[in-house]
This record gives structure tokens, sequence and C-alpha cells, in this order.
């Protein structure tokens, strides 16, 4: 089970998840959970959660916190690629179990409290001014949280852009490099973040998932299953 430290889950949870029959299935490689934000609005709740009736979701990634993951699909994946250090390296995880054939599954009954960032404003007149849809919420990271965020977003797009699951995640890139204009207009200091978010992205843009030692051993075994 992975958690953050400030994940607080169902004292039922783990019991839940046995019970499951996605938990006996052979090609499980994660049960999941609901998570809500506590700085969520009350709208976000309402589009965010779905009914703890609702059937369970095959989902194609989840965030880490909260995830009850098969060992030996952990150790098949060789657990989280550590050089990602923070941001994508959940997603990352679950593109890789899922190219080897595994499912994540969210179940809904479950949902657990969670706080993804910390959160700056909310002000409908700066959402505005930014242009960014209403119920956004803006989350101030720290200048190296910028320069992960934004390389490893590329390095994920460059890993996964051959696979056509993944395809459509690539529009988080250019979401997320107009985002960086919400720096300017609220975030201290603005010209250290935005030198690391640029940073990031030029690390971004030099990372060939062809010279990857690492990654190149995952598309190893994957060769060595499909045969």
């Amino acid at each position: 089970m992975t958690l953050d430290q400030d994940s607080i889950v169902p004292l039922n949870a783990i019991n839940e998840m046995e019970k499951s029959p996605k938990f006996q299935d052979s090609s499980t490689g994660i049960l999941t959970m609901q998570y809500f934000d506590p700085n969520w609005t009350k709208q976000q709740r309402q589009q965010e959660l779905k009914s703890i009736k609702a059937p369970d979701d095959l989902r194609l990634r989840v965030i880490s916190s909260g995830n009850l993951i098969r060992t030996k699909v952990w150790n098949l994946v060789g657990g989280f690629d550590e050089w990602m250090f923070i941001d994508q390296v959940d997603f990352d995880f679950d593109a890789k179990m899922t190219i080897l054939g595994y499912k994540i599954w969210k179940l809904n009954k479950l949902v657990m409290q969670h706080e993804i960032g910390r959160v700056i404003s909310n002000e409908t007149l700066l959402i505005r001014l930014l242009r960014l849809p209403p119920e956004e919420l803006l989350y101030n990271h720290s200048p190296i949280r910028e320069y992960y965020i934004n390389r490893n977003l590329i390095v994920y797009s460059k890993r996964y852009q051959s696979y056509p699951k993944f395809e459509r995640f690539k529009l988080n890139i250019y979401d997320n490099i107009l985002l960086t204009r919400k720096i300017l207009l609220y975030e201290k200091p603005k010209l250290k973040k935005l030198w690391f978010a640029l940073k990031g992205i030029l690390a971004g843009i030099r990372y060939n998932p062809d010279k990857d030692d690492s990654f190149l051993r995952f598309k190893d075994k994957i060769v060595k299953i499909d045969n």
C-alpha cells in the first residue's frame, strides 16, 4: 500500500479491497480508491466524486496514494523511477504496468482524504485574468518542484508517445507550460520559479528515452514477455 504523509484512508480500506473480486484477479496490478482534496469547492466535489455505490472504474493512471499494488507487478516494473524524484512518478509506474498487461481498478465504495498541494488562491477574478476554468485551484509549488513538474511531463510524453493509450496525455505538456503564467501574477519568488520552470522544460527537451538505460531495460522486459 502506497500512501503520502497527508493521506487519510478509511479504517476498513484493506479489508474492503481484499473482499473485491478484483483482488483475486491475476490481471489486477493496482486497487485504488476515490479521493477528495479538502481544498476542493462543493462544485469540484460534485464533479470529481462518484457515488460510493457506483461500479468500479478501470483506469489508465492514478495518483500513487491509496494504491494497493501487487508485489509481483511492483518487482516486474522495478518500482518507482527514483530519477524522476517527484511528479509523474506514479503515472510512469502506471504506464509501465499497463503496457505489461496489468489493470488498475478504482473501487468507488472507498474514499480517502488527500491534499494535492497548498492552495494559494481560488479567487474568481484571478482565475478569470489567467483565463483558467472557473473550478481551477491554484497551487503554490517550490522552485525545485516547478523544475520537476515541467521536466517530467515532457519525459513522460517522450517515453510513451508511441503507445496509443497514452497519446492523449501529451496535451498536458502544453497546458502546464501555459499555466506557468500564474507565477507572474501571484507567486514568489517569481524570477527563481520561472527560471526553474524553464530549466525543467529545457531538460525535458534534451531528454532522449533511447539513451535512458533504465527505460531501455524496461523495454527489454516488454520484448521478453511478448516473446
